[in-house]
């Protein structure tokens, strides 16, 4: 707004660069001396001077501030503040003016004199605007102040927000990580476990086979003894008769004896076979039994383990549909409440752009009265405004302020429309019936949807 300041000071500079005025008066300078420079005397010199003074530069739209024009009310009479331009008149022969008492007003001798009162009461108008332009200034900087203050303490909870739902996804992916990995380890624990019931079910193979030999041994034993047995029977029955014979087959008797000596020796040696053959035949049961036992035992362990990883599958798709039921609602209330901010921030926005439409302050019907309230303000600071437009260059260019006030579409007329509520004025009267006639509802600077169409020019113009 410095800058807004700054370009209205020279603009009413460059009109009352040709005279210098001393105040010491409340209203009215008493002594106003001319340094040379010729006024005009055209009759068209009032809407040029007009034309000069009022262009003001737009608010820049980066900070979507929009400032409203000044209407015809902020300009008060020039005959309202004649009542206290009585004061310190004691140089009036300098400027040849004359004061009617009876309307009590100062009456300008010829035109340069009528411009003199001009450009001084359009002096107190514009450090009049001035001010009120200031306040207005500072109130919308702090509103902006605020406003961003707001935005940044939302901001920072958005990223928090946004750095705990990073971190969820990450402990999620450390969770599929470690169950990924503890499932590899329980497939090789199962492999592990298959080869080594794969080997006892072949040892258990060649045990049963061995059984059999065994068994098919036995049966032999046990047919060579019963046929061993059946010998001895008849070795008996000889022997019986033999003996009844014993006292002709004495030579026989020996041999026969020595027959059955050695048949017993067999027998005995059959039932030690035998013997053994049973306890083979224990052993190999009891290792059987072993075996048995052992593969009961593997079978036994690979279901627990095959149960164990049943359970272990279980929990984890449970807890992993209880972790993407979280991340859902998660999301969900995430979504929920970023619509919420964003309804807040449309609210705000649109808050603030009501607040831009307001109009600056308007002066009241009592016009004296405020002007005489506000002329003890204006004393002190006159002479520093007035150094201030003397040094202004003299080249000073008014094409940059034209230019900033150029229509959008055009770029040859004045911005002349204002669309609401956005408050922006871009395009000039003929384009906004163009762009009204071509049925375009968005404002060319925001795309905010124009509700109406106001038609402003600056005051004097």
């Amino acid at each position: 707004f410095s800058d807004s300041t700054t370009s209205s000071l020279k603009a009413s500079s460059k009109v009352g660069k040709g005279f210098s005025a001393s105040m010491k008066g409340p209203e009215v300078p008493p002594d106003l001396s001319f340094t040379g420079a010729a006024l005009p005397s055209n009759p068209s010199f009032d809407a040029k001077l007009s034309s000069n003074l009022n262009p003001l530069p737009a608010a820049s739209t980066d900070l979507s501030l929009s400032l409203p024009l000044p209407s015809s009310n902020d300009s008060p009479a020039p005959s309202s503040n004649h009542d206290a331009n009585t004061e310190g008149m004691d140089s009036s022969s300098k400027i040849n003016l004359s004061y009617d008492e009876d309307q009590k007003v100062w009456i300008p001798q010829d035109k340069k004199d009528e411009m003199v009162l001009i450009l001084v009461q359009r002096q107190k108008e514009l450090q009049a605007h001035m001010r009120d332009w200031t306040d207005w200034a500072q109130q919308k900087v702090m509103q902006v102040t605020r406003r961003l203050a707001k935005e940044k303490e939302e901001l920072h909870s958005l990223r928090k927000e946004k750095e705990e739902a990073d971190r969820l996804q990450e402990e999620r992916h450390n969770l599929e990580e470690s169950t990924r990995k503890k499932l590899l380890e329980m497939e090789s624990a199962i492999s592990r476990a298959n080869t080594q019931l794969e080997k006892a079910e072949s040892s258990a193979r060649r045990r049963e086979a061995e059984n059999e030999q065994l068994r098919i041994q036995m049966e032999a034993a046990k047919r060579h003894a019963l046929v061993s047995a059946t010998n001895i029977l008849e070795l008996s029955k000889k022997d019986e008769n033999s003996h009844k014979r014993s006292q002709h087959w004495e030579s026989e008797r020996a041999l026969l004896q020595e027959d059955l000596a050695a048949q017993r020796n067999k027998l005995s040696q059959v039932h030690q076979q035998l013997h053994h053959a049973k306890e083979q035949k224990d052993q190999i049961q009891a290792r059987w039994r072993q075996e048995e036992a052992g593969k009961i035992e593997a079978i036994a362990r690979v279901s627990l383990e095959k149960k164990e990883r049943d359970q272990i599958e279980t929990s984890l798709r449970s807890e992993e549909n209880f972790l993407h039921l979280k991340a859902e609602n998660d999301t969900q209330r995430y979504k929920s409440q970023i619509r919420a901010l964003e309804q807040q921030i449309s609210q705000l926005k649109v808050s603030l752009d009501s607040l831009r439409v307001g109009a600056p302050p308007k002066w009241g019907a009592d016009n004296r009265t405020n002007a005489l309230r506000l002329s003890e303000g204006r004393k002190n600071g006159s002479a520093q405004i007035l150094a201030n437009i003397a040094a202004v260059p003299q080249d000073f260019d008014f094409d940059d302020i034209q230019r900033d006030r150029e229509c959008v579409m055009c770029l040859s007329e004045e911005m002349s429309v204002v669309f609401l509520p956005c408050a922006h004025q871009v395009v000039c009267a003929k384009c906004n019936d163009l762009h009204d006639k071509q049925g375009m509802k968005e404002c060319p600077s925001c795309r905010t949807p124009i509700q109406r169409r106001v038609c402003a020019r600056l005051a004097g113009c």
